[in-house]
Parts: C-alpha cells; structure tokens; sequence
C-alpha cells in the first residue's frame, strides 16, 4: 500500500500519511508479473473527491471548509464525531481475507484479485476501543492480536485485543476480547503506541516518553487542527518502561514481583525455568541499557 495523489483539487496534503490510500498489487504466474493497482473507496477518499477539496482533517493536514456552511453550521462541525477512515497505512490478513488498517478502529476488507473495497468494519461496534495500531500480529493459527487505547472507570488504559482465529462461515470480528489492560503511565499524556511485541508466553509494552496529549486532542478538535500537534515529548524521562504480561492457558496474568522471587499464586502459572529466563533476560537489559526502566508490575531497574 502506498500513498498518492498529495493534492485533492487545489489543496495539498501536508504529511506523506495524509493522501489517498493506492492499493497495488502483483501477480506471478509461469514466468510471468502482472500489476494493478486502486484506490482504496473509503468514506474519506470518496468524500474528498466528491467535494473536490480535504474533507476530513488527517495526521498532518487540516481539513477545507466547506464555503457554503453558515456559521452555525461551522460551531456544529465542531461536534461532529465523524473521522477520517482512509486506512493508508498496512494491509493485513485476518483468516482468508485482507484487510486494509490505519490507527482509527476501522478497517476495510480488499477483494484479493480486483483490489476492490468490499466492507468497512467499525471495530469500536465490537469492543470498547478509541484507537489501535496498524501494525497487529498473526499467529500461527490465525489468531490475531492488536493494542490499543480504552478508557476505563479509572482512566485510560493500553489494551491487547484478540481477534480469534476465524472458523469457516465466521467473523473475527464478532467477537473480540479485551485480553490484557495496564493503566496508562500518565493518565492523560498515554503513550504513542506504534506497535508492541509479543512471544510464545508474553506482550511486550514498551510506554516510550513520546505522548500524545488528551487536552491538544481536545483543542485540536475546536480549532480544526490536525493530531501531529498533539504530541508531547517528557523531555526529562527520556526512559521507556516496558512491561511484560503473561499469557498462559489461554489467560494471561501480570507478572508481579517484588524482589528476585515471584509469588506463590503466580508460580502455581509459571514454571521456575520461566521464571529463570525472565529474570536473566531483565539482568541482561539492565546491562545494556541502563536507562531502560523495565516494569513488571512493582520491579523496576534503573540506573
């Protein structure tokens, strides 16, 4: 998937992830490539060139006013809870079907031989979720997992969402769970999740200093102002903390250890070899990066 054309009649886009989305694809056969390629028919994209200017304010790019709203009309739009669904950046599989992802919770399903858009899937419909990432892992068997942003009772929460393993007939996306949640480092300066890592027995989270700032969103929203302006760099925690969630039996479980051993609920999950190897692994990156602050849960390594 790349990105094209930068303009929508006269107006540009001023950041690479703001254009259209251009699906390509490649095709090998005895000896021989085929190529096409096609816009992706989100709202956005049709919406754009309906009106022949920027619809919908993006990543980097804000949106044209219509010139033809009255001011009442304008104060309404700051109400408005419609957001661009131009799914720019990855395309990945779930089950036997593909599907194209941005960080908002919506993909669309692609049509694998006319690169045709065939349904918009509104992921939040199905779990309590206000963003994800565009980078979800597959696993073996086909289930896939993603993080994301939640906002819970107590504030918001960085999330891991799984998508089970599609049965022929089925919908992953009828039922997803909320696998995994942790508060986030700083309530209301969560921390930007490109994407997270995971193992045969855990997620990896990494909570990096670069933060997107609930309050810019906010102002961002009144004064038509696009989210690369919502960053916030802790300039003085230049450290990440990484925290690590076990999955086990189909459950996963905080590890949760205040000195070099484990409690005894959690070693009833746990083997002692596990338990061996993640507390070398945590030596091991106190070594190399001293700065690094490795949470798992009340342990943390600092320099």
């Amino acid at each position: 998937m790349v990105l094209a054309p930068l303009k929508v009649g006269d107006h540009e886009f001023c950041h690479l992830f703001d254009s259209s989305a251009l699906l390509h694809r490649f095709g090998i056969k005895n000896g021989k490539v085929t190529y096409q390629c096609r816009f992706l028919q989100s709202e956005t994209y049709k919406r754009n060139w309906a009106a022949n200017r920027i619809v919908f304010t993006e990543f980097g790019t804000k949106s044209v006013p219509d010139p033809c709203q009255t001011i009442f009309q304008s104060i309404a739009a700051i109400f408005n809870s419609d957001s661009s669904d131009n799914a720019m950046i990855s395309v990945y599989p779930f089950g036997d079907e593909l599907y194209a992802f941005n960080e908002m919770p919506i993909v669309h399903k692609i049509n694998q031989t006319t690169l045709a858009t065939e349904r918009k899937v509104n992921i939040d419909k199905y779990v309590s979720i206000l963003n994800h990432t565009s980078h979800p892992h597959v696993m073996k068997d086909g289930t896939v997992y993603n993080i994301g942003m939640s906002l819970f009772a107590t504030g918001l929460h960085h999330i891991i969402v799984c998508f089970p393993k599609m049965t022929k007939g089925s919908d992953m996306f009828i039922n997803p769970k909320i696998v995994a949640a942790i508060p986030a480092r700083w309530p209301l300066h969560p921390s930007y999740m490109h994407t997270f890592g995971i193992t045969t027995n855990y997620f990896i989270i990494v909570e990096q200093p670069l933060s997107i700032s609930v309050l810019r969103i906010a102002v961002s929203k009144i004064k038509n102002e696009p989210l690369a302006g919502c960053f916030k760099w802790y300039k003085d925690e230049y450290v990440s903390k990484y925290t690590l969630l076990a999955i086990l039996c189909h459950k996963v479980v905080t590890v949760d250890k205040t000195t070099t051993s484990m409690d005894v609920r959690q070693r009833s999950y746990i083997s002692d070899i596990t338990v061996l190897c993640l507390l070398l692994s945590q030596f091991v990156l106190h070594a190399v990066w001293k700065n690094v602050w490795l949470d798992t849960k009340n342990l943390y390594f600092t320099s």
